[in-house]
């Protein structure tokens, strides 16, 4: 099974603006080759989103390859594009790797001018890649918009310990109803949740029924973005319910 990470930037917001001209980010980020690539590209920011969006899906990934998360130094993640981008005004894709020791992660980076947003993964077949989704925070009429208050009555108590913001909150019910979509589920069927531990070193898990399955998540979200992306197992069988195990719908 494809084992997977996920992660956006919204490149509206104000703290990523600008963000190439900071020489020491610059240099605590990447390796002088990577500096270099960003500052002599026709987009600086856009191509600097991109790599560190890139490192940070791979931490997600091969921190679940290896059990436990790798102490994140981003120079230590390198990334390799496997074609020229020439980063115009978008939408975009661009495809590569990044290399972590040596473990090889492969990534899809796609743009537009609101979001810089990349998914990788680790195994599988050839043709095999993640299934993935990108929404606003607050969309119109969606599952996860609302309040806060409301939202929290859509997830369980196992979920809602590894809930720290809105955001937060919000991906997990997105991600959770495009995987029942995908399973061919109930989504009330599924739960996401997170080992006990330090944020941001609790990579999230898949439950059906209460019981681990054979589906990997990621989960991200930024400003007003959200994303996910998640691969289940070829040939899964998906059990049916078993009586009391399966909780309902929310009225």
């Amino acid at each position: 099974m494809l084992i997977v990470g996920n992660d956006v930037v919204d490149l509206g917001d104000p703290r990523v603006l600008g963000k190439a001209k900071d020489t020491r980010f610059l240099g605590r980020i990447f390796s002088e080759e990577e500096r270099a690539a960003v500052v002599n590209t026709a987009n600086p920011d856009l191509e600097l989103w991109q790599r560190w969006a890139a490192k940070e899906t791979a931490y997600k990934a091969v921190s679940k390859l290896r059990g436990t998360p790798p102490t994140f130094a981003h120079r230590a993640f390198v990334v390799s594009w496997s074609h020229a981008s020439g980063h115009e005004s978008g939408p975009g894709l661009r495809t590569g790797s990044v290399r972590y020791d040596s473990t090889v992660v492969h990534i899809e980076a796609a743009w537009d001018r609101d979001t810089g947003h990349a998914i990788g993964w680790v195994g599988g077949g050839e043709d095999e890649r993640p299934s993935s989704g990108l929404a606003r925070l607050d969309e119109a009429d969606a599952a996860w918009s609302g309040e806060l208050k409301d939202l929290e009555q859509k997830l369980t108590p196992r979920e809602l310990d590894a809930v720290h913001s809105r955001a937060s909150l919000a991906v997990r019910i997105a991600a959770r109803g495009a995987m029942a979509e995908a399973l061919g589920v109930d989504e009330h069927r599924l739960e996401i949740v997170c080992a006990p531990g330090k944020p941001g070193r609790r990579p999230p898990a898949v439950l059906l029924d209460g019981e681990g399955e054979a589906v990997d998540v990621s989960l991200s979200h930024d400003g007003d973005w959200i994303a996910w992306a998640f691969a289940v197992e070829a040939g899964r069988p998906v059990p049916t319910p078993r009586g009391s195990t399966a909780r309902s719908a929310d009225s």
